[in-house]
């Protein structure tokens, strides 16, 4: 189904993590799971990098701005 998909594997779902954050379809506890299965998925493609290459600038910002929506999310 593609709703629990979308929480599952936000990455092929959305443009940017902002974007799970405006979606009304999902309920707040839904918005963290899925922030943070993507921040999951990020970090476990950097440290899979880490033996070849230092980490993408691009996937740190992605991390951080998880880190900031799941911030607000939770407070």
């Amino acid at each position: 189904m593609e709703y629990d998909e979308k929480i599952t594997n936000p990455m092929r779902h959305y443009c940017n993590p902002s974007a799970v954050l405006a979606d009304e379809e999902l309920t707040k506890n839904e918005r963290i799971v899925a922030l943070k299965n993507w921040r999951d998925d990020i970090n476990l493609k950097l440290v899979a990098t880490e033996e070849n290459m230092g980490p993408g600038s691009a996937d740190i910002t992605l991390v951080s701005e998880i880190d900031n929506l799941l911030h607000f999310l939770e407070h």
